[in-house]
């Protein structure tokens, strides 16, 4: 009896296929959770890029907000269903806030300050998650 319990424990047949059947698993979903983080960083990627279009836009001189809007749009790729644009424009004397068309009690023109946001959700195959993205320009 001990005979064979010594011969069957020394058997190594087969012992690298009970591995990778062990292993295969692990890596399979080590692979689908490179690929969703991966789809996550393209997606913070491309709204990036809108964002950045838009800002550079404004920094070209662009006064019209709408337009800004609608080509941060036209750059997103891929947006998700859920992805919205949002510009804003604001007018600071000093730390307090101003109307845009008036002047500061200083009689000097308001600092103007455009805020371009994207906001959407980033797809993947497992995780989902809310992004935001946004920059802010100093026009004046």
């Amino acid at each position: 009896m001990r005979r064979l319990t010594r011969k069957l424990f020394k058997d190594q047949g087969g012992a690298s296929a009970i591995e990778f059947a062990l292993i295969a698993p692990v890596l399979g979903l080590a692979t689908v959770l490179a690929f969703d983080v991966w789809m996550g960083a393209t997606s913070v990627l491309q709204m990036r890029s809108a964002v950045e279009t838009g800002a550079q836009y404004v920094m070209n001189g662009s006064s019209n907000d709408a337009t800004t809007q609608s080509l941060a749009y036209q750059n997103w790729e891929d947006r998700p269903a859920n992805g919205a644009v949002t510009v804003t424009r604001n007018c600071m004397c000093g730390q307090a806030t101003n109307v845009c068309t008036g002047l500061c009690p200083d009689q000097s023109p308001p600092a103007v300050y455009v805020t371009i946001q994207a906001t959407g959700t980033g797809k993947g195959v497992f995780l989902s998650t809310s992004l935001t993205e946004s920059q802010v320009v100093r026009v004046r």
